[in-house]
Parts: structure tokens; C-alpha cells; sequence
């Protein structure tokens, strides 16, 4: 991953890390769940390498290195045809009942669990 890491100064270092896909053809191609999850992988821990090579004045100045969360990488194969059809009229909230996974992910960052969402590609979501 050829972007510089963004150091963050929230005190969670859980990072919850996020892949879709929606058709066969993102699947069997550079979108496939395979490469998101390498790269975000990657990402991190080139981002953790990067907080070992500098050095800081005070240690307290130093951010937490992020650490995966439960070990998982969550996955969501649903098109998102099916997710939005129809779904003009309703609420955030109502859209969200048809991607329990992202709703899973927003509850852990409202309860504090994660501090984090990586993903590869925003316009996945």
C-alpha cells in the first residue's frame, strides 16, 4: 500500500477491518477478498513499523500501534442491489438491518470496543 500511514491520536488501537464484495466479477479481480485482506493487513502493519522508526520527545507523545480486533477481518458478500433497492424511503437505521455486519462494526465503535474501520476501497461501502 503506497500511502503514508496517518498517525492517530485515539486511544483505542483496536482496528476493526472491513472487506465486501458484491459481484463474481470484483471477486475473481484486484477486489477479490483475498487482496482487500492482504492489504489491509499490510497497512497496518506498515503503519506499526512506522511508529518504531520515530522517535518522539516524550513516549507519552508515541500513538498506540493498532492491534486487529478478535483477530477477525469481517466480510460482507451481499450486492449491494439488494441492499439499496427499493430503500429510498427508509432510515439509516432500516437500511442498516440489511448489512448486519457493518451494523456489528458500528456497535463496537459506539461501545468503545474498536477505535478503527480499515478498509481498502471506501466506495465499498
Amino acid at each position: 500500500m503506497s500511502q503514508e500511514a496517518i498517525e492517530l491520536t485515539i486511544s483505542n488501537s483496536k482496528a476493526a477491518v472491513c472487506i465486501r464484495v458484491s459481484t463474481t466479477e470484483q471477486s475473481e479481480k484486484l477486489l477479490s477478498p483475498e487482496y482487500q485482506k492482504e492489504q489491509v493487513l499490510k497497512y497496518i502493519d506498515e503503519y506499526n513499523e512506522n511508529i518504531d522508526k520515530k522517535t518522539y520527545k516524550n513516549e507519552n507523545d508515541k500513538p498506540k500501534k493498532l492491534e486487529l480486533y478478535e483477530d477477525k477481518v469481517f466480510e460482507e458478500t451481499k450486492p449491494a442491489s439488494t441492499i439499496f433497492t427499493n430503500n429510498v424511503d427508509k432510515t439509516l437505521e432500516e437500511r442498516l438491518k440489511s448489512r448486519p455486519i457493518l451494523q456489528y462494526i458500528i456497535d463496537l465503535a459506539q461501545n468503545k470496543k474498536i477505535g478503527h474501520l480499515i478498509v481498502l476501497v471506501d466506495k465499498r461501502f
